[in-house]
């Protein structure tokens, strides 16, 4: 009985001794520096729409949708929520130039500028005139004529 209690004790002991070096440890972690929250807001943008398509590992085939502005920044356009009648069909704009209407955010490091959008609220072609090719790097080095 006396044998039974002494193991009791350095269990009881050990257990304690454990949670204390796990408050201990908790107690060292700097607590992390709360995020700024970007407020999220309706932006106009323009830029011709293009369409990615990639293939998963099991087959199936993703496809989304870009805006690339005159800058050549790249803005993922978000699937549309809406369905059915008044929908929109991104599909029905790639290669076009385009004005999107959209709620996202807008942060910046240093120079750089990011765009994350979460709602696409419209979206019109800027007119048959301005169907204009996507920007592309130049390739051959040479003066092009605008």
């Amino acid at each position: 009985m006396k044998h039974l209690l002494k193991v009791l004790t350095v269990l009881i002991l050990i257990s304690m001794a454990g949670s204390a070096l796990a408050a201990a440890k908790k107690a060292k972690k700097a607590p992390r520096a709360a995020k700024a929250k970007v407020a999220v807001k309706e932006m106009t943008l323009t830029g011709v729409v293009t369409k990615t398509e990639k293939k998963s590992k099991a087959g199936k085939v993703a496809v989304s949708y870009i805006l690339t502005d005159a800058a050549g920044n790249k803005i993922a356009l978000p699937k549309p929520r809406a369905k059915g009648e008044g929908a929109i069909n991104l599909a029905d704009f790639v290669d076009k130039n385009v004005t999107v209407v959209a709620k996202g955010t807008e942060t910046k490091r240093g120079d750089k500028t990011n765009i994350r959008l979460s709602q696409v609220i419209s979206i019109e072609a800027a007119g048959a005139e301005a169907d204009v090719e996507v920007p592309m790097a130049d390739e051959g080095g040479g003066d092009a004529d605008f």
